[in-house]
């Protein structure tokens, strides 16, 4: 492909439909994908104007993607180039969609990890060095993932103000929108904990905001929580990640009876084709449990 120079025209275009997507709720990773997949196209193009672009250019573009880039990819840069063509057809500003053929590759099967164990949880959660600060806080990190099934990157965006009782309020969490998430008596009491030891962590770093902090007192970026949960995996054995831990706080919830559609709200998901997914690894996971544990399954008469 052409190197990143898009002409002054497609530039202001693709500025202003990402400004409509994130006020139709579009996350800012998802606007950064979307950037960088119309970028592309758009200097693949050249300075041939929107308005200009025929289907055949469009197809040229998309064997080019699917031959340079991985399948998932492809799709992911050809459902923006959709999308972005559909969005000046809607407003008139081309005649003709040039995308409204285009096909997408078919998405990869996406395997879903597996979920830890109710052993592995407790091992797990039970790992960090409470008397320490960094220990303290580690433990109300750890609860707070697998208590509420939040990603990484909105637990890094939670403020203090956002513990209000006995919810938790994301703000701008998946799909860009807004939830609340109940709060139950365990996480509330390490949480409780950890905000009054918070103090001496922010004492570095004077009116930062933010409920997690390093060591340092500065808001902890998503990259250094991951590594710092990854951590505490090895010294408890388990290998997982941030995400693992929302799949088992789902899957958990689902073993439990709770009611998929509920879960799905609390995860902040639009659908329940993912939370599937995440039932089916639950179903697998028992099944081993079972066939490891039951007696019935040791009785070789």
């Amino acid at each position: 492909m052409r190197p990143f120079r898009a002409a002054p025209s497609w530039k202001s275009r693709i500025a202003w439909f990402l400004a409509r997507e994130q006020d139709a709720g579009k996350s800012p990773r998802t606007l950064a994908n979307m950037r960088k997949a119309l970028l592309r196209m758009a200097a693949f193009l050249g300075r041939r104007r929107p308005r200009n672009v025929t289907a055949g250019h469009v197809e040229r573009y998309a064997a080019c993607v699917v031959a340079c880039v991985s399948r998932g990819t492809a799709r992911q840069y050809l459902w923006a180039v959709r999308r972005f063509f559909a969005a000046l057809a809607e407003e008139r500003e081309i005649f003709v969609n040039p995308a409204a053929a285009l096909p997408l590759p078919r998405a990869a099967h996406q395997a879903v990890g597996r979920v830890l164990t109710h052993d592995e949880t407790r091992r797990l959660l039970a790992t960090p060095d409470v008397s320490s600060l960094v220990g303290l806080r580690d433990r109300a990190l750890l609860e707070l993932l697998y208590g509420t099934g939040l990603r990484a990157t909105e637990v890094r965006q939670l403020r203090v103000e956002d513990v209000d009782g006995d919810v938790l309020r994301v703000r701008s969490g998946k799909g860009g929108k807004d939830r609340v998430v109940p709060i139950g008596k365990s996480l509330r009491g390490w949480l409780d904990r950890y905000l009054e030891i918070r103090p001496r962590l922010a004492r570095y770093r004077a009116g930062v905001a933010a409920l997690i902090l390093s060591r340092w007192g500065r808001p902890m970026s998503e990259l250094v929580l991951q590594q710092n949960v990854r951590k505490l995996a090895r010294q408890a054995g388990v290998r997982f990640t941030c995400h693992a831990l929302r799949r088992t706080f789902a899957t958990h919830l689902l073993w439990a009876g709770a009611s998929p559609a509920g879960v799905a709200e609390l995860l902040g998901h639009a659908n329940l084709e993912t939370l599937a997914r995440y039932a089916a690894v639950g179903v697998r996971e028992l099944k081993q449990a079972h066939g490891a544990t039951h007696p019935r399954e040791a009785d070789r008469e």
